[in-house]
């Protein structure tokens, strides 16, 4: 049945042993599995190495489009059994498409796995892709494109996507742009399809309580027989400039969006850059929510995020405010930036950012949603089952001098890109800040 087997791993308790199991079907698809005996919930998850970073211009959105078209219907089911299968049961089907990764899964009670597995395979054995489907679901994808646009505290962050990285594959949006969805061919998508949705390029992650040899016995019998060829997946690295751009929007705030080249996915410091993002705008308690919403009552949403790809990322800080206090909030955005620089984080925040992030991540494990989408993370980056106590382990080292030393590297003023988007004068200088594109 297979052709690697990882030697399953334990995490024991009072109550249970929670295991990591690793396994390599003959076709190549690979299975991993976290056994939660404790808990009643399985679920599971088919994720693949597609997303729009690995779209060419003249198919952009095609990954999305995917995503959609997955569930419209196959040889064994329409789109409202494929539905009806998994909301008689009581459970949750779903998809995500991001800029990387692709996944579709299901949460169901542990007794109705094998029904779940059924559905997801079906969807990808068996779709349709039925001319009549494609042309609706265009018509819903560009409606979704358009409610994107609508709200401006979405749109901007697709914006500085295009601030940061231009015309970069990942800088465009996941669904593509209308142009795009209109002109994509059916074509088109089965080749992309047929191309990107083959075993070697397949996860099946499942957490809860379930047996993985259960699971794989399982999981041969649904797919066991598919069959496709290696893929190439098309990526090079982002060229990131100092960058200003506005965007007039007649709203009610002006949108801010900032931030410098990051880490990637990959980088050895990911574990001080999470405690650094943590500090400066990642909690109510950060030094950007307090001092810029509860000290000067200048915005209702600030804070800090990061973006980490593959082999790349970004380090950004999001603001809505008003038109009149834009200059002030970006000033103290830079001003909290050039202190951790200069003096570093104190003792307590890093051991409150520490608290934090080890309490968050103790408090995911209670859904079996977020351990199977962690362990297929974990395979799909690392191509290893990286175990919770491995990432507090990793958290828990990290000292000021580190956070310190990832500042300095990332915080480089002659980086810095800013997009704006509100009802916003051109006119507007922001020189001190940056220089216009």
């Amino acid at each position: 049945m297979t052709h690697k087997k990882d030697k399953p791993s334990g995490r024991k308790s009072k109550e249970s042993i929670d295991v990591y199991s690793k396994e390599v079907l003959e076709n190549g698809i690979v299975l991993v599995t976290e056994e939660v005996p404790h808990f009643r919930s399985v679920s599971v998850g088919f994720s693949l190495n597609v997303g729009s970073r690995y779209e060419q211009s003249f198919e952009m959105g095609v990954s999305h489009f995917l995503e959609h078209l997955l569930f419209k219907g196959t040889k064994n089911r329409t789109a409202k059994e494929i539905s009806t299968a998994i909301d008689a049961v009581g459970g949750i089907i779903n998809g995500s498409c991001g800029k990387e990764f692709t996944c579709f899964y299901a949460k169901v009670v542990d007794k109705d796995l094998p029904l779940a597995l059924d559905v997801l395979s079906d969807m990808f054995l068996n779709s349709l892709f039925n001319p009549e489907d494609v042309e609706k679901e265009r018509t819903v994808i560009l409606e979704e494109i358009k409610s994107i646009e609508d709200s401006p505290g979405d749109f901007i962050f697709d914006l500085y996507m295009k601030t940061m990285m231009d015309d970069h594959p990942l800088a465009i949006m996941t669904s593509g742009d209308k142009d795009s969805v209109m002109h994509l061919k059916r074509d088109q998508i089965l080749s992309y399809f047929y191309t990107n949705y083959v075993p070697s390029n397949i996860i099946l992650s499942v957490a809860g309580n379930i047996k993985h040899h259960y699971v794989a016995k399982l999981l041969t019998s649904c797919m066991g027989k598919f069959k496709g060829n290696p893929v190439t997946l098309p990526s090079y690295l982002p060229s990131f400039k100092s960058r200003l751009d506005v965007h007039f929007k007649d709203c009610g705030q002006v949108h801010l969006c900032m931030g410098y080249p990051g880490i990637s996915l990959k980088d050895d410091r990911r574990y001080t850059a999470t405690i650094l993002d943590n500090i400066l705008g990642g909690t109510a308690s950060s030094r950007l929510f307090q001092k810029i919403r509860e000290d000067l009552g200048l915005v209702y949403t600030v804070y800090s995020f990061q973006h980490n790809f593959l082999d790349c990322g970004i380090f950004s800080f999001y603001a809505g405010m008003s038109l009149e206090n834009i200059k002030q909030v970006i000033k103290i955005i830079l001003n909290e930036i050039e202190d951790i620089c200069t003096s570093g984080v104190t003792e307590q925040e890093l051991q409150i950012a520490k608290d934090f992030i080890n309490g968050n991540m103790i408090l995911g494990l209670e859904s079996t949603s977020n351990r199977m989408f962690r362990i297929a993370k974990s395979e799909l980056v690392y191509n290893r089952l990286i175990s919770v106590e491995e990432v507090l382990e990793k958290i828990n080292l990290v000292t000021r001098d580190d956070v310190l030393e990832l500042a300095h590297s990332i915080f480089d003023r002659n980086n810095l890109s800013i997009c704006l988007l509100g009802p916003i004068d051109n006119n507007i200088d922001f020189s001190e800040f940056i220089s216009p594109s």
